[in-house]
């Protein structure tokens, strides 16, 4: 959220600012989950086949830095009220996935689904090229040298807007950890499915949000404005989509596969 609120008031460094706030967030994640898989490996016997081994490890470590890079470079799309770029992005990511997947399965016997986290790590990354290009195109003269000046001197800020995102996206990110850890991965598909499915009503919401620190600071009439405006369209989604997982979770579920039906009291729990 931070790119948001610095590219919504200057965009004339935004090569300069992206390039750094990718490369921190992406080398601090990738660090934190080489010590998280680690430590997971060692503790939880049921997520260990999976994440045992280096390169198990390395590509767990780096699907979580690219993961973090394209967050960043798409709240700079917000910023700088490029949303189509942000779309391009994720269309590119949704499609490789789809289209890299048969072709990693039927060339590569890694066992335990692993292709499926080497296609999603290849396709997060061929994304976040596509951005980089979409941003090397807007008429700019800064470079693409990393500005770590302006973020040091922003450390206090940075770490304000650190604490806020991880409340925002760590309960969704975690909850299919700890179920995996501590159910079964079996349990975990249907719980994850449940949570899929009502991660996209979220979305809605999740960018109304986002999307009000690009209004400039200070203006405290289009602010009050746009946050009544998107509390209105919240509300009524709210309401829709609670009777919709309230008395359809077991349906919904069971178009994915009848044994997912298991999840449906956390889906409408979650709904």
């Amino acid at each position: 959220t931070l790119t948001i609120a610095e590219l919504s008031v200057d965009a004339s460094k935004v090569r300069q600012l992206v390039s750094a706030a990718c490369l921190v967030a992406g080398a601090a994640s990738t660090s934190a989950a080489f010590v998280t898989g680690l430590v997971l490996s060692h503790v939880s016997h049921r997520l260990a086949p999976v994440l045992g081994g280096w390169l198990s490890l390395s590509v767990f470590s780096l699907l979580a830095g690219v993961t973090a890079a394209g967050l960043v470079a798409d709240d700079a799309c917000i910023g700088l009220l490029r949303g189509e770029m942000q779309l391009a992005r994720n269309v590119v990511f949704a499609v490789a996935k789809l289209l890299l997947l048969p072709l990693a399965v039927s060339a590569w016997d890694l066992g335990r689904g692993r292709q499926i986290v080497v296609v999603w790590l290849a396709s997060a990354a061929l994304s976040l090229v596509l951005v980089f290009r979409l941003i090397d195109r807007m008429p700019d003269p800064g470079t693409w040298r990393p500005d770590f000046a302006n973020l040091i001197a922003k450390r206090g800020l940075i770490w304000s807007h650190h604490l806020l995102n991880v409340a925002v996206v760590a309960p969704s990110l975690l909850a299919p950890v700890v179920i995996a850890a501590a159910v079964s991965p079996t349990a975990n598909a249907g719980f994850y499915t449940a949570m899929l499915v009502t991660n996209f009503v979220n979305i809605i919401p999740s960018q109304l949000s986002t999307t009000l620190f690009a209004i400039a600071p200070g203006d405290e009439v289009a602010l009050a404005r746009e946050t009544r405006n998107s509390l209105q369209v919240c509300g009524l989604l709210a309401v829709a989509s609670a009777a919709l997982f309230l008395f359809g979770s077991h349906e919904i579920l069971h178009l994915f596969r009848r044994s997912y039906e298991s999840a449906a009291d956390a889906m409408t729990l979650l709904g």
